[in-house]
């Protein structure tokens, strides 16, 4: 999980996500609103839940 939100901030840091996306995906990391896993730049990170 920690990789995952690093990973976020840098695409932050890079203007390649603006603030409101980054609260989504940050939200999505943490579990908030059920979210299971983050895809940006079509890649997806499982980041709970994984079978």
């Amino acid at each position: 999980m920690l990789n995952a939100l690093e990973r976020l901030a840098a695409l932050r840091a890079q203007g390649i996500l603006t603030d409101v996306e980054f609260a989504q995906q940050k939200a999505q990391i943490l579990g908030v609103n059920g979210g299971a896993s983050i895809c940006l730049l079509n890649r997806c990170v499982v980041t709970r839940g994984a079978s």
